[in-house]
């Protein structure tokens, strides 16, 4: 659709989703299925066989997600408890809230707090990585390392490199001080479970991948001129957004940017958007080369680089029903 602006006619691209249907599944993809790196939205989509996709949230240097990511109930990484995560619940319900992260090990009769869950470590930190983090740890600091495959301590390793992490294992990495906390008499054969709490919530989570700032909130639009991820977003751009309905239906938008056809819009201009449409709650994607809308095999509208850009994730939907 055309939506006129203060800076003239933009290019909006709009997809309502009803989480309680049945047949059809909101699900967060990472590029290649793992925390790094890089795919097209629609190399996303053709791999799942999804008949429609937007581009993620925020990622970093290296294609890894900006905050939570959780895929059929499978935490892959954890809420920053700064900006809102996109809900998903497994009673179709969808809902976006800042989420806090705590993670702990338990150990025989010990509980190890960890500090994050698939990320590069620092120098003094306690991190778990699971397969979806890659093969190996990426460490660059010398570590100690607990290998935990079938709930238990397969073994206990002293390395200078980076570890492998074996299939269906997880690895407890501990680097500087943290050694430290690691109990004392703890050895290979001892049991050891891995167990978080992510709050608030009312009830569990299936899907989530977490957004960026918030645009409406509560129908208020409380879109900023500034952003700490985002930097201005009071000039023009491409924007990618989600927003939540009064009915609980999710709805993705794309607008774009830097063109001659739509110069983009502000965040308070999106804002603006979404509160006209029906969204009560509503915040950024990542956007500007990012922001892709796929549906039917295409990309629908026109990114700004002129082509797809490759990102860290995107979100699909699906049909779950049978196909004729």
């Amino acid at each position: 659709m055309d939506v006129m602006t203060d800076c003239g006619p933009q290019s909006v691209y709009t997809m309502e989703v009803n989480p309680k249907n049945k047949y059809l599944k909101i699900l967060p993809v990472l590029a290649h299925d793992e925390v790094f790196g890089f795919e097209e939205v629609s190399s996303m989509a053709g791999r799942k066989r999804a008949f429609a996709a937007v581009n993620g949230g925020f990622f970093k240097e290296y294609g890894q997600p900006v905050g939570m990511v959780m895929i059929d109930g499978r935490l892959i990484t954890p809420p920053t408890g700064e900006t809102p995560v996109l809900c998903i619940t497994k009673n179709g319900n969808a809902f976006l809230r800042e989420l806090n992260f705590h993670g702990y090990l338990k150990v025989n009769n010990s509980t190890i707090t960890i500090d994050g869950l698939n990320r590069l470590q620092q120098q003094d930190e306690v991190v778990l990585f699971t397969r979806d983090f890659g093969y190996s740890t990426r460490a660059g600091l010398p570590t100690l390392n607990l290998i935990i495959q079938d709930g238990m301590v397969k073994e206990i390793l002293d390395a200078s490199e980076p570890i492998r992490i074996p299939a269906d294992s997880m690895v407890l990495s501990f680097t500087g001080t943290a050694r430290e906390r690691l109990p004392q008499g703890i050895k290979e054969g001892d049991l050891a479970e891995f167990f978080y709490t992510v709050t608030p919530v009312s009830e569990p989570i299936k899907q989530a991948f977490e957004a960026g700032p918030w645009l409406v909130k509560d129908g208020k639009v409380i879109a900023r001129d500034r952003e700490i991820r985002v930097g201005v977003t009071n000039v023009p751009a491409p924007r990618t957004a989600v927003g939540i309905k009064g009915d609980g239906k999710v709805v993705f938008v794309v607008v774009d940017g830097r063109q001659s056809h739509s110069r983009g819009m502000t965040h308070k201009q999106l804002a603006e958007f979404l509160l006209n449409i029906g969204i009560v709650n509503g915040a950024a994607l990542d956007g500007g080369g990012s922001s892709t809308m796929y549906y039917n095999g295409k990309v629908v509208n026109r990114p700004s680089l002129g082509r797809e850009r490759k990102i860290g994730g995107s979100i699909c939907i699906l049909f779950t029903g049978k196909r004729k």
